[in-house]
């Protein structure tokens, strides 16, 4: 009898030491499911729980209420009026080497690209990202750009219309290791909509009248375009601190549909790409 109820008390203790995780209560109310390694000065250094072999935190004290140890030990800090650390055999301070990134909390981040191009042109774009799960390893993508065909600068296009084109773009980005931290990188399709014109001709012919060449010149058409078709984007996010984020896209893909002045011309490559600017909130 003894010897079960070793056994069963040995089988707990290594099911607690396996299931157990400390949690850190925010001043704001989030609680975050962690694995701290050490109070190192005012802040907490930790894993998040689910990826407890990835990068470090490091979030001041000054926002956290309380941390309850998977130990059951409670320590209370309550935010902003935190003026000291407890003593304790809990806090350790080991020389190391950690990643330090803010406290990325924030789900959804608006952005605005001032240089981004597609395959009719440059332009700008704006866009709305919202993280769909607690880990921020999906997320739902809005962009809107606008883009005018710069080759009507051309000194020898020079009376061809500036074709300007709309597109809309709804997608999920995955992010492999979780979009908190520094550094991250994510990759997801996207479903492309766009509308506006696209002009043609231009071109010149020859045509032998008996004497002589003359030389003549298509007037230019312009016509309603309308796209439809699928990207696969990559993207590149660079988080400095907890609400600002800078980024690069870059999306290559095909068209279902190219409707120009009611004509479909088929299957035909589509490109997109930039650097944003973005706010996360």
């Amino acid at each position: 009898m003894n010897l079960k109820i070793a056994f069963l008390g040995l089988l707990s203790f290594v099911a607690t030491g396996v299931f157990a995780q400390d949690k850190i209560f925010q001043s704001n109310g989030n609680v975050i499911d962690a694995k701290i390694k050490m109070i190192k000065g005012d802040n907490i250094i930790y894993w998040h729980w689910e990826d407890r072999n990835g990068a470090l935190y490091a979030l001041s004290l000054q926002e956290v209420d309380k941390i309850h140890y998977q130990s059951g030990v409670e320590e209370v800090f309550h935010g902003s009026n935190n003026k000291a650390i407890p003593s304790g055999d809990v806090h350790t301070y080991r020389p190391s080497q950690y990643y330090s990134s803010p406290m990325i909390t924030g789900k959804e981040v608006f952005s605005f690209a001032p240089i981004f191009f597609t395959e009719n042109g440059a332009g700008i774009a704006f866009s709305y990202e919202k993280m769909l799960d607690k880990n921020g390893i999906v997320s739902f993508y809005l962009p809107v750009i606008a883009t005018i065909n710069t080759d009507s600068k051309d000194e020898s296009k020079k009376n061809k219309p500036e074709d300007v084109m709309v597109y809309t773009g709804p997608g999920i980005k995955f992010y492999p290791t979780g979009s908190r931290g520094l550094l991250k990188y994510a990759v997801g399709p996207s479903l492309v909509f766009g509308v506006g014109q696209k002009t043609s001709g231009g071109d010149s012919y020859t045509v032998w009248n008996g004497q002589q060449s003359q030389t003549y010149t298509n007037p230019y058409t312009t016509g309603t375009k309308t796209v439809l078709g699928i990207l696969v984007n990559n993207s590149l996010n660079i988080n400095p601190s907890a609400h600002i984020s800078l980024g690069l896209d870059f999306g290559f893909g095909f068209t279902y549909i190219n409707n120009v002045g009611g004509v479909n011309k088929g299957v035909t490559g589509m490109v997109q790409g930039g650097f944003k600017i973005g706010y996360r909130y």
